[in-house]
């Protein structure tokens, strides 16, 4: 379960770097620090290889003020 919440942190991290334009290091200080940030495990799964199926959820409205201005 582990390796299931590790991997799903990680990916939360690439979206909020890649679709938001945020710096490795920040994102992994937002989610530190906001309280509202969740992992919710699904143990609902009979698929022998996946033993835990794991999501990581953040609330946009904290990326909001995050995001760089459009210029143009």
């Amino acid at each position: 379960m582990e390796d299931a919440i590790h991997q799903a942190i990680i990916n939360l991290m690439d979206w909020m770097i890649n679709d938001f334009s945020m710096k490795p290091r920040d994102a992994y200080i937002l989610i530190s620090t906001v309280p509202d940030f969740r992992v919710n495990v699904y143990q609902m799964i009979r698929d022998p290889l996946l033993k835990y199926v794991v999501g990581a959820e953040f609330p946009k409205k904290y990326l909001v003020s995050c995001q760089s201005p459009i210029v143009g």
